[in-house]
């Protein structure tokens, strides 16, 4: 049901909800979102990938008998 309400809404609520919303129209490539960009999509998923592999192939490497 629309109409007039008691709640009041915090106004630094809005804005945030607001920008958030529309946050594709405020972005811009920096140095610094490049850098973030390429760590989060290159470097924490190497480093969780060698760690793996290392904890793997350290763990079943002296059960294989060739």
């Amino acid at each position: 049901m629309a109409g007039p309400s008691n709640l009041h809404l915090d106004p630094a609520l809005q804005k945030y909800y607001d920008t958030h919303k529309n946050r594709y129209k405020y972005f811009r490539w920096t140095p610094r979102t490049a850098w973030l960009s390429f760590c989060y999509m290159a470097v924490i998923p190497g480093i969780i990938g060698y760690i793996s592999y290392k904890t793997d192939v350290g763990a079943t490497s002296y059960h294989i008998h060739a």
